[in-house]
């Protein structure tokens, strides 16, 4: 809620009246990201929670929870946001040019695809190990969208973020649209990743499963799952703690968890 919240408040007090709105917006999104993962997984968006679902580390019912906190969050955002403006400056009105649909939907669906599969692809994996990159990433891919495409679909690549907007400013015409584009890409996002990394299709929807990696970061998993890792060296996050116990092993079960890092 708090992350989606603060998202939509940037961009409603930033985009169309400053030229440096995409870097406040892919900040504002990497420091959410940051200070927040570790606790709900930072998504901030149904797109990429769509996409965490279909990689298999949140089901589709916490999915639904995910899309509502996220929808109130960006509402809550875009009001907040309307409010503080001056009196006769409107907020932004996500947007693209007439009789330029086909363009405005390949746009938000490819940058939303690129989102998405950042999340999945550093966020999510074993084989990145433990990193401190995953919000920079994030954070990056965003400003490189609203850059490149704000003026053909209005770049907003996350349906909590287009509902805010629209909602607030009392237009409702394209909410579908800025709901099937990013969800679109979401879900091509997660089929994708399955194909690419079929070595770590390590849960499925809440079933069980033993996996083992050696001081490795994994995704957030979906109900219990059994943890099993031994290592010979130590490893350490980015804040210096220590993952692994030099030359010992643990097992364990680890409670349902909607983070997208486990460390």
């Amino acid at each position: 809620f708090y992350g989606a919240m603060m998202l939509v408040l940037v961009i409603t007090l930033t985009a169309g009246r400053s030229e440096l709105a995409p870097l406040a917006i892919g900040s504002i999104l990497m420091v959410m990201v940051f200070t927040y993962g570790h606790l709900s997984g930072g998504h901030f968006n149904p797109a990429v929670s769509f996409a965490v679902m279909m990689r298999g580390k949140l089901t589709p019912l916490r999915w639904v929870f995910y899309a509502i906190a996220q929808v109130i969050g960006g509402l809550c955002g875009a009001a907040l946001g309307d409010h503080i403006l001056p009196d006769g400056v409107d907020g932004p009105i996500p947007s693209y040019p007439d009789n330029e649909l086909g363009s405005a939907f390949a746009a938000e669906f490819f940058f939303s695809f690129a989102l998405c599969t950042t999340v999945l692809n550093t966020a999510t994996t074993v084989s990145v190990g433990q990193n401190s990159f995953y919000g920079l990433a994030i954070g990056f891919t965003v400003l490189a969208g609203a850059i490149t495409v704000g003026d053909i679909s209005g770049a907003v690549f996350n349906p909590a973020v287009g509902t805010g907007l629209l909602v607030i400013a009392g237009e409702w015409s394209d909410i579908w649209f800025y709901w099937l584009a990013p969800m679109f890409g979401g879900f091509v996002a997660g089929v994708m990743f399955h194909l690419v990394n079929s070595d770590e299709d390590d849960i499925v929807f809440g079933k069980a499963t033993e996996i083992k990696v050696a001081g490795a970061a994994v995704g957030a998993h979906v109900g219990k799952y059994r943890q099993s890792i031994s290592s010979d060296m130590s490893t350490k996050d980015f804040t210096g703690r220590t993952s692994i116990v030099p030359g010992m092993s643990f097992r364990g079960i680890v409670e349902e968890s909607t983070g997208i890092i486990v460390h």
